[in-house]
């Protein structure tokens, strides 16, 4: 698949849910909930978080493109469980290179009219 000239890096694309760093502990049991979730039903594989710049970051990989509404709907529906939902981004993440170069492309997907620019930094 190609994009602007370059090339999709994978086959599969990653999930970013983002929090605001005081929501820190409901970030980390979403995690603690989402990983077993997203691995028993063949969804993706949650990778780990980051923290920094006022916001922490849970990255799930190796989402199959027919796969991403599937783990999008269980997320949100998870997220809503836990009533985190109000407080997370959720963008998917495909990565794209050329010859000499390599970028992420993100797409928000929740919540519908995010109007600011999303970052993991």
């Amino acid at each position: 698949m190609e994009h602007e000239q370059g090339q999709r890096v994978r086959d599969t694309v990653a999930m970013i849910v983002q929090f605001p760093a005081e929501r820190i502990h409901g970030a980390m049991h979403a995690a603690d909930m989402l990983a077993p979730l997203l691995s028993e039903n063949g969804l993706g594989q949650y990778d780990g978080h980051d923290y920094g710049g006022g916001k922490i970051n849970l990255f799930v990989f190796d989402i199959r493109d027919d796969d991403w509404q599937r783990a999008f709907d269980l997320v949100l529906s998870e997220l809503a469980s836990l009533r985190l939902l109000n407080a997370a981004v959720v963008v998917r993440s495909i990565s794209w290179e050329t010859d000499n170069h390599e970028w992420l492309d993100y797409t928000i997907f929740h919540p519908q009219g995010y109007d600011k620019e999303f970052s993991i930094w």
